[in-house]
């Protein structure tokens, strides 16, 4: 083969790559605009979550963000959608997405990564887990990414490194901070790579991220006074097993003051 036919295959190549990427975009625009009612629940959860959470394809363009992802970037969701990652975010953390999609795609393995930048004077920090979406044969098709803003912990890190050098003897009582706001952050960051490893259609994308959240999160009957359904995190904090929490409501774990304040929410 010539290198005129080895250039017309690598273009048909392109092309039909080019084609299946907009049919798995279009498709999955369509489920994220209609999806059934358990879906539109879930789908509610992430909305509101204080994550930002975005789904793009593997030319950068988005196909769903949550109100959370576009405050990060200063703008609505409906600004962002159908645009491309090169358009909205700094040219260099752009250019390092796109390159790391086309990876992401050949290998199927997702990342993690933090990175900085500057927005109207402030320099902010955030922690991002990227992992591949795929279709029934197996082939990545689109990014999910879930960002976490972790700027505290690096105004932590300063703060502790000139507590070092103006007073020593408070250096192992900060080293202890930090080290517990890294393992807060390992664990929030272990359990969100987590949720998101699991999504792979839109009903499992969203129930994930409700049972994993990194947050108690609970439905409740107000007429009833019962719980309907919670999430892990919630069992955890709780300690009780989620089959009982359907029996119990917010008088049977509250008490004191946290339960006054439920009962006037409650009313209110």
């Amino acid at each position: 083969m010539d290198k005129e036919d080895s250039g017309k295959a690598n273009v048909r190549e392109l092309v039909r790559r080019l084609r299946e990427t907009v049919a798995d975009r279009d498709r999955l625009r369509a489920e994220l605009a209609n999806p059934p009612v358990e879906l539109a629940t879930l789908r509610m959860v992430v909305e509101n979550a204080a994550e930002a959470i975005a789904l793009m394809d593997l030319w950068g363009n988005f196909l769903f963000v949550n109100p959370a992802f576009a405050r990060m970037l200063q703008a609505r969701p409906e600004d962002l959608m159908g645009r491309n990652v090169s358009q909205v975010a700094p040219v260099e953390l752009a250019w390092e997405a796109l390159s790391r999609f086309e990876e992401l795609e050949k290998t199927g393995n997702g990342y993690v990564r933090e990175a900085g930048f500057t927005v109207n004077g402030r320099d902010l920090w955030y922690m991002t887990s990227v992992v591949p979406v795929k279709d029934g044969q197996g082939r990545v098709t689109a990014a999910l990414t879930l960002t976490t803003d972790v700027t505290h912990l690096k105004k932590t890190q300063e703060e502790l490194k000139s507590a070092q050098d103006s007073l020593e003897q408070r250096v192992e009582e900060r080293t202890q901070a930090l080290n517990e706001a890294v393992d807060q952050l390992r664990a929030e960051a272990r359990v969100k790579r987590m949720a998101i490893e699991a999504l792979r259609e839109s009903e499992a994308r969203y129930r994930h991220i409700y049972d994993h959240a990194p947050t108690g999160l609970y439905e409740l009957d107000y007429r009833k006074g019962r719980f309907i359904r919670v999430n892990d995190i919630l069992c955890e904090y709780t300690g009780y097993p989620r089959e009982e929490f359907t029996s119990l409501g917010p008088a049977d774990i509250l008490m004191g003051d946290s339960l006054e304040s439920y009962q006037a929410r409650a009313r209110d």
